[in-house]
């Protein structure tokens, strides 16, 4: 049977949520938007002032949160954050980089809950109705929108208050959220404890595996706990409004922290250990792999991880189609133009290959499902 692996980035919750949901840049001017960062005038909300953060952008970018003209680059913000923390071990820099995860969580909660995302004809239903068992999702994206589609809310229910039985496994159609809580997430040992035998060769199935975190994720950070670095998906993230629901470690009693990992150039992915896992799955599926989708990803210069996974396929891997409304520039007369700043990084990888697969471009999911390829749409 053939394997599909579907590689997304932020584009496809963007396409899905009809350019609502942000991009990375776009973070700080939609939470101004939807007035979270207002509670940095907020005297009655401290423990949520983000007066700190505008402070320290400011000083450092000379640029201000509060300004939706502004383009914020998210990514050299929390990297140079990391790096002066790298340098004093400053409590004061470890709860600025807190604030900013925070402004993260509360902006994809409400971007979430917005009912228009579950329009049927929307691009992660469609998506839904053509994941064939075995397609395996590998994303970097922190948000909820394809989990809540694949089932999130019932099956984490059930799980934790172990009510889920063989039949309600048996009847969820698209098995890839269920694989990732029952194989791999803490709820394998409080729900059904195992213990897997090595494997000589590996056997590929569907997974559903979010290489970045999720903005449901919490771990006890306790390194003496019998939990520490466990992943715990939750269904509620979200108490009072913009208030984020605090979890405390059952074994320990630890506040928990959220699994979200910035957009950073050290992304540390060693420091937890459910993380490696799923990169080490990430690895068997993309060698196993006979075609990768790679749907609304841009491979930054400094994503080395991802350069050097991608690396990683197989000579078995026969196809790879890129869904991205910038592969090409369209210029007048309907011509079309290669973007070599985004494609050329996909193509120096895949080009290189031993046995170079079949290279194939849409411009969105809708195309894609279509067969209507770039250039037969403009050309």
């Amino acid at each position: 049977m053939s394997k599909t692996v579907f590689i997304l980035g932020a584009g496809a919750s963007y396409s899905h949520s009809n350019k609502e949901f942000p991009l990375i840049n776009d973070i700080f001017k939609v939470a101004k938007q939807l007035l979270v960062t207002s509670l940095i005038t907020d005297i009655n909300t401290l423990n949520l002032n983000y007066e700190c953060v505008e402070t320290y952008i400011n000083e450092k970018f000379n640029k201000s949160i509060l300004d939706s003209r502004q383009k914020l680059n998210i990514e050299d913000i929390l990297t140079n954050l990391e790096i002066d923390f790298e340098k004093t071990k400053s409590n004061y820099l470890q709860i600025i980089r807190d604030k900013i995860i925070l402004i993260i969580l509360n902006v994809f909660h409400i971007l979430t809950n917005k009912s228009y995302y579950y329009k049927r004809n929307s691009d992660y239903f469609l998506f839904y109705n053509q994941l064939k068992d075995n397609d395996t999702i590998i994303t970097y994206n922190w948000d909820l929108l394809l989990d809540n589609i694949l089932d999130r809310e019932k099956l984490i229910s059930k799980i934790k208050d172990r009510n889920l039985y063989e039949d309600d496994i048996e009847n969820t159609l698209k098995k890839q959220y269920l694989r990732m809580l029952m194989d791999l997430s803490a709820y394998r040992d409080y729900y059904n404890f195992r213990i897997n035998a090595p494997y000589e060769k590996y056997h590929s199935e569907g997974y559903y595996l979010k290489l970045h975190g999720s903005i449901d994720w919490l771990y006890c950070p306790n390194e003496d706990c019998g939990l520490y670095s466990k992943v715990f998906p939750i269904e509620k993230i979200i108490g009072e409004e913009y208030l984020i629901a605090e979890y405390k470690c059952r074994e320990c009693s630890s506040k928990m922290k959220h699994l979200i990992i910035p957009p950073v150039l050290n992304k540390n992915y060693s420091s937890f250990p459910f993380v490696k896992k799923l990169w080490n799955i990430a690895l068997e599926e993309i060698q196993s792999a006979d075609e990768l989708v790679i749907w609304g990803y841009r491979l930054p210069p400094t994503d080395f991880y991802n350069r050097w996974l991608f690396r990683q396929k197989s000579d078995k891997l026969k196809k790879v189609t890129i869904i991205n409304p910038d592969c090409f520039k369209k210029i007048k007369n309907k011509e079309l133009k290669r973007n070599k700043t985004f494609l050329d990084p996909f193509l120096d990888i895949f080009e290189a290959s031993k046995i170079v697969p079949e290279i194939s471009y849409y411009e969105n999911y809708t195309d894609y499902i279509s067969n209507l390829k770039y250039f037969d749409k403009y050309r």
